[in-house]
């Protein structure tokens, strides 16, 4: 028998590290109440920073090793560039991945309603015994490919092609040898079956990031630079109102960058998991597979009752 082997998981499967680690709801707001009030607090000390470059302080200029003004033009050509810049790539980034979470969620409700059919046809079509091998099956089915959301798509794929003997295989083989026997229900059942193999697949399918992790850390840059324009005015001066807006901004910038690494990790806790989804689905096909199970235990405890 071959040994069960647990999907890679964190640094060894290749994930980066967003992918690994869910920031959460919680986690999103604490980082934007965070940042925002840091960078209102540094704001009137980097703006001096920032006038005294510009403006050739000799002292500064000889510990930073850069002296000198911005140009208007430059300016202008700066803030409209990388604004552009940040715009669409946030924009492309956020559609792909909330693309993603449709479909994850379109393949996480054929994928139960697939489930759904093999129960009720086993029910209608097979004998008791082969309908509880089937039940057994699909128990360890939804035991394992339930479980692997938290894991690499690539590297659970990778354990299905090695496995001698998964869920789905085991009960194929069980409709197989009933079909070899004459009896052609059997087929209408192993339908289901390979139905249900396609339909896990379209999951993993989804699962899988399509968004590079260099495309994060480039719309991260543009985030930096997005904050830089108000250093660039050789003037140092700074007021109350301009700390708060600034750190307003700076926590604005924080919090879209957290909900899109979010967004790309529905694998892990947080605010657009499917885990809530998942918990309530399984719980269902777990009682309903208890209660059919209880019942068919029933029925055979009776028969044999009356046959004796």
């Amino acid at each position: 028998e071959a040994k069960e082997e647990r999907p890679a998981t964190g640094r060894s499967s290749g994930q980066p590290w967003f992918e690994r680690d869910g920031l959460g709801a919680s986690g999103i707001w604490a980082a934007a109440l965070v940042a925002g009030p840091l960078a209102g607090l540094a704001y009137p000390t980097l703006r001096s920073l920032s006038a005294a470059v510009q403006q050739d302080d000799i002292s500064v200029c000889w510990v930073l090793g850069v002296c000198g003004g911005v140009p208007p033009a430059l300016q202008d050509f700066f803030k409209s560039t990388v604004g552009l810049l940040f715009s669409f790539l946030l924009g492309y980034t956020f559609y792909i991945l909330v693309a993603r979470q449709v479909a994850l969620y379109n393949s996480l409700f054929e994928e139960t309603a697939v489930l759904t059919q093999l129960i009720e046809e086993s029910q209608m079509f097979l004998p008791r015994e082969d309908t509880l091998k089937i039940l057994t099956g699909v128990r360890q089915y939804i035991a394992l490919a339930w479980a692997d959301h938290h894991y690499d798509p690539a590297t659970v794929s990778a354990k299905v092609l090695r496995s001698n003997m998964d869920a789905v295989e085991m009960m194929s083989r069980v409709l197989v040898d009933g079909i070899r026997a004459g009896n052609p229900l059997y087929g209408e059942v192993l339908a289901s079956v390979r139905a249900l193999r396609m339909a896990h697949a379209r999951r993993l399918a989804a699962m899988q990031s399509p968004i590079p992790g260099v495309q994060y850390g480039l719309l991260s840059v543009l985030a930096l630079f997005a904050a830089l324009p108000p250093f660039l005015e050789p003037s140092g001066g700074s007021s109350t109102l301009s700390q708060v807006l600034y750190g307003l901004l700076v926590a604005v910038l924080v919090l879209v960058l957290a909900v899109v690494l979010d967004v790309a990790n529905p694998r892990r806790p947080g605010a657009y998991s499917m885990d809530r989804e998942m918990s309530i689905i399984l719980i269902a096909l777990q009682d309903t597979l208890t209660a059919i199970e209880a019942d068919e235990d029933e029925q055979r405890s009776t028969f044999e009752f009356g046959a004796g």
